[in-house]
Order: structure tokens, then sequence, then C-alpha cells
């Protein structure tokens, strides 16, 4: 997967079993991990080259576990938004 992830970045274009798909359009990719992918890259489980595309910008944030007070503030955004659309397909 990381090939075909590394292959997307570079080449802008999508692989699949039936055809390629390229689009000149610009994108943006945002990734999120829960592993520390330095250490991936030194033990050999992650690509370097694939860590320094998708690495430009990187923002650490700690765990949901460490920041309790934003669960409430998150369950209530999501109730809501849940309640907004179950509410409009009625």
């Amino acid at each position: 997967m990381q090939v075909k992830l590394l292959r997307f970045l570079q080449e802008q274009t999508i692989e699949t079993r039936w055809r390629t798909q390229g689009d000149p359009r610009q994108r943006a990719l945002i990734t999120a991990t829960n592993v520390d992918l330095i250490k991936a890259m030194k033990e050999g489980r992650f690509r370097e080259d694939l860590y320094y595309r998708v690495a430009v910008v990187a923002v650490k944030m700690p765990a949901l576990r460490e920041r309790m007070g934003d669960t409430r503030l998150l369950a209530q955004a999501f109730l809501s938004r849940y309640a907004q659309e179950t509410e409009e397909d009625r």
C-alpha cells in the first residue's frame, strides 16, 4: 500500500485493476497515525521516501485520552451533526 500511495503522490495517478486514471487538479493529502513513523522507518516498516512526501507539515497532537475536556465537546458536535442530518432525511 505504501508503494501505491507514493506512486499517487509522485505521478498523481491512481492505478486500479481495470484502468489508470490521472487528473491534473491540485490535491491536498491529510494523513494521521498513532505510530511513531521515525521509529517505523528505522525498523524498516515505513518507507523513508514516503515519509518525506507526507510529512511536509507535521502537527503533533496529544491522544484524546490525554485531552479529556475535548471528549464532551466532540461528542456534542457529532451528536448535533447527526441530529441535523437525521432531521434533513425526514
